[in-house]
């Protein structure tokens, strides 16, 4: 039986790993054009040899990857650079035309030979071509059997089920082994004195005891000059990039120490060679563990900062942060010493009970620590006194529902464990808890780049601050420049810290998640779907994979709104399109990468797209008529997010351009759903389109015998105090009509926004009824019409008289 433990490999090798796979390609294809084919064709033949073998383990499996991948990118680039040059004789030999017959006239000895070379050239590139073309597709084939085997392999180690915790003799079989796991121990250790001795014994010990010891001297002086470096703490209104130093202070001070110390050990006394290849082996796993225990402490310490509210870089309260620091800490340790006892079962060559039983054990330390951390931070309840909200409507900002959110994860986290050690996955379970507590650290020194790369961007590089102008001095631009290009520059390295985070968290065990299918697929046999077979597990990724590529492009949207656009000069409607736009690309890349995840091929969906037209024509044809309306809106931009419209008797400000309508928010508050192809194929009036400026007519009714010029005179100097109107055009008087019992008189001015024109009509009103009365014109009363009474058709004219 597999032995389900976990495997923890080093960090360090897997980026040097890493690193050396980058690097390859780029030395790899000088030598391959010096030698032949021959070079890549042997390569592939040992790889392939290798891969015959039975019991490999994932990390031989991971070199014959590594020696495949650059052999690969190597015969692609010689296929690229092979295929235009054979189109390029062949096109020169095409141009000289076909061997002249024998009956035809003898043509030129040069044409001749030039044929023959240009022949001999397409033969010799087109043999090079199709081996290189072979070569390839057979690395590839290797490629796709190793992650096959890494797929098994994984899956099996991980998923294997054993007798479960709740099983007595699952701690009966554990105890027996207690005392092998002693007498193993005993015998590495004496081992290890027979190694010591064997190099000198005691006295061997001499020199690594005084190179420790002057580093502990160093140690000592590098700690004094540190507290004298120590940043005091910082207090509420401190600037960011204080607070950020600060963590990051913490952070160093908390994870440096203990683990240079470990790994300065180590080092000491492997380089005096007093350490036996399994010692070396448990040392390794002992520096390992210390660092990640140090590293989770100074995190935790960091961003928590349990006693130090001023310096909390999350909003948490003080209670809060306590417990989930003692959380991080304590299931970092608990995980770290796991480490060292199940490389300590490797080296002794442990029974399998002892390494279940250890994974066991640590799954169930953090899980209880968990469950206790959720059970004392819980949310208080509601006092009888305070009013309940209605559902849906308590008021709940992004804090609140991302804790929320976070315990239900916690939660969830604790059933899972509880239920795969109950039902004996115990491999299983120690995988996922080990994973969390590794994904933890990374998010919060992830966490910690993103504090400082903020603070940075928005104290150092922002056109507001002297810091930012007097770096766009120095750079050359200016400094709304220089501010969009920080902007940038950081959401790229924040993406790449983001990337290289989920590349460690996730493949710290040599294989990634996505490859655990081969063993699912002896459950699940798959939904067939005419001819394509698609396995539960593809279906679930690609479900994951559309997730989480919808999220990416929400976060995107996002940073777009909230740091970038708003920092370009840009107007806002032209960046609510392009946040709109991004969003639809968003959707559709989601959706392509789902289909190819499930193996459905775009062209098979082009002709279903294309027997569905018919369809589509008829049964959805508002549908896509909306949608392709919309997209003009989005690219036109005819109508604009801000700009007040009226259309089909609604008048409003648009709020939002989706898809399929167009919110209007009416001047009583109310929201207007519109079609968006009401907008394009109806007539729209568009106060804002060109300019926000707006023109508004007031009518004054005056006696006869009021001085004409003198009206003219009051009207526009109201006119011209107020602050909205605009001088240029200057507001106008016109004497319009020639009423029955006054002057009609208009005053039109121009304001320098259209949504302000009722205010400003209003004001003129008050500022010109004050002016009349002052000046004594008293503006006509209009008498009411006589009343008329209605003589019923059956009355007499004496009946009336009387």
């Amino acid at each position: 039986m597999p032995k389900p433990s976990i495997r923890l490999v080093p960090a360090v090798r897997r980026l040097f790993a890493v690193f050396a796979l980058c690097l390859l390609p780029l030395s790899v294809p000088a030598a391959f054009a010096q030698g032949s084919l021959d070079d890549a064709r042997t390569q592939v033949e040992k790889a392939e040899e290798n891969l015959t073998r039975e019991n490999l383990r994932d990390r031989d499996l991971e070199e014959i990857k590594l020696q495949l991948d650059p052999l690969r990118d190597v015969l692609q680039a010689r296929v690229n650079e092979l295929e235009p040059r054979v189109r390029e004789v062949g096109v020169r030999l095409k141009e000289l035309g076909k061997k002249p017959d024998a009956e035809a006239p003898p043509e030129d000895a040069k044409l001749t030979a030039e044929r023959e070379e240009l022949e001999k050239r397409v033969s010799t590139l087109d043999g090079e071509l199709k081996q290189a073309k072979l070569l390839l597709l057979r690395s590839e084939q290797l490629a796709d059997r190793v992650t096959e085997r890494r797929r098994a392999l994984f899956a099996a180690e991980v998923f294997s089920q054993t007798s479960g915790i709740l099983n007595p003799q699952f701690w009966t079989r554990t105890i027996a082994a207690l005392a092998l796991e002693a007498r193993g121990v005993a015998y590495l250790f004496s081992d290890w004195w027979a190694w010591v001795e064997a190099k000198g014994g005691e006295s061997a010990l001499v020199p690594p005891a005084i190179a420790l010891g002057m580093f502990g001297v160093v140690c000592l002086l590098i700690a004094r000059w540190w507290r004298r470096r120590r940043p005091s703490d910082v207090s509420f209104d401190a600037p960011r990039i204080a607070h950020a130093r600060a963590a990051w202070h913490v952070f160093l001070a908390g994870a440096i120490p203990a683990t240079a110390v470990a790994a300065v050990v180590l080092t000491v006394f492997r380089v005096s060679e007093l350490l036996s290849p399994r010692m070396l082996d448990l040392g390794h796993s002992i520096v390992l563990a210390v660092g990640l225990a140090a590293l989770a402490h100074g995190v935790s310490d960091a961003v928590l900062a349990p006693g130090r509210k001023a310096r909390r870089l999350l909003d948490f309260d003080a209670d809060r942060a306590v417990q989930l620091h003692q959380l991080v800490v304590w299931s970092s340790r608990v995980f770290a010493a796991a480490i060292v006892v199940n490389a300590l079962h490797k080296a002794v060559v442990a029974p399998l009970s002892l390494t279940l039983a250890t994974s066991a054990v640590m799954t169930l330390a953090i899980t209880a620590f968990t469950a206790w951390t959720l059970w004392a931070t819980k949310p208080e309840e509601p006092s009888d006194e305070e009013d309940a909200a209605p559902d849906g409507e308590a008021d709940e900002d992004v804090n609140s529902r991302a804790q929320r959110l976070l315990r239900l994860f916690g939660w969830i986290v604790v059933l899972v464990c509880v239920v795969a050690l109950a039902a004996g996955y115990v491999g299983f379970a120690a995988f996922f808890i080990g994973r969390l507590v590794i994904a933890t650290v990374l998010i919060g020194i992830v966490y910690l780049a993103f504090a400082m790369i903020d603070a940075t961007v928005s104290e150092g590089m922002m056109a507001t601050t002297v810091r930012g102008r007097r770096a766009a001095g120095m750079v050359g631009v200016s400094p709304a420049t220089l501010e969009v290009i920080a902007t940038i520059v950081s959401g790229l390295v924040k993406v790449v810290l983001f990337t290289f985070a989920a590349v460690v968290a996730v493949g710290p065990w040599g294989v990634h998640v996505v490859d655990i299918t081969s063993t699912f697929s002896e459950v699940f046999f798959g939904v067939e779907l005419n001819t394509i077979v698609v396995p539960v597990t593809a279906v679930a990724g690609a479900i994951a994979l559309l997730f989480g590529v919808l999220v990416a492009t929400r976060l995107t949207q996002g940073w777009l709104e909230r740091n970038l656009l708003p920092r370009t000069r840009i107007e806002p409607s032209l960046q609510h399109s392009v946040k709109q736009i991004i969003g639809y690309i968003g959707i559709i890349v989601a959706v392509i990468l789902a289909l190819g995840q499930i193996g459905i091929d775009l062209q098979n969906i082009a002709l279903v797209a294309g027997a569905l037209s018919v369809g589509i024509g008829f049964g959805l044809q508002s549908i896509v008529s909306n949608f392709v309306s919309g997209l003009i809106l989005l690219t036109e931009r005819p109508i604009r997010v801000g700009d007040t419209i009226a259309v089909k008797g609604e008048e409003g400000y648009v709020r939002r351009i989706s898809v399929r309508a167009t919110e209007i928010e009416t001047f009583e508050r109310s929201s207007v759903i519109i079609p968006n192809t009401d907008l394009i194929t109806g007539v729209v009036k568009n106060w804002t389109h060109g300019s926000p400026t707006g023109r508004i007519i007031i009518a004054v009714n005056i006696p006869y015998d009021t001085d004409p010029d003198e009206v003219r005179d009051i009207l526009i100097a109201a006119a011209c105090e107020h602050p909205q109107v605009l001088k240029s055009p200057p507001p106008r008087v016109f004497l319009l009509k020639f009423g029955d019992t006054a002057l009609q008189f208009e005053l039109r001015c121009i304001v320098s926004n259209v949504d302000y024109s009722l205010t400003v009509r209003s004001d003129l009103h008050f500022a010109i009824l004050y002016r009349l009365r002052k000046a004594g014109i008293v503006q006509p009363v209009v008498p009411p019409l006589p009343e008329l009474v209605r003589r019923p058709a059956e009355a007499s004219p004496e009946t009336l008289t009387s």
